[in-house]
């Protein structure tokens, strides 16, 4: 959801900002990998999560 309205999507990507503000829960996403490391703020990393319907 953005605001009130559904967003159709078929990957989400997240990092730091979103995995902060727990994007995955109000997209309904589901965790698929990780690509990279998040043990430092130095680290770069992303999640990539689908659709939990999916």
């Amino acid at each position: 959801m953005w605001g009130d309205e559904e967003i159709e999507y078929d990957f989400l990507l997240i990092a730091w900002e979103g995995a902060d503000g727990d994007w995955a829960n109000q997209y309904e996403a589901r965790f698929v990998k990780r690509y990279g490391s998040d043990t430092s703020p130095q680290e770069c990393y992303v999640d990539l999560f689908v659709p939990a319907n999916q």
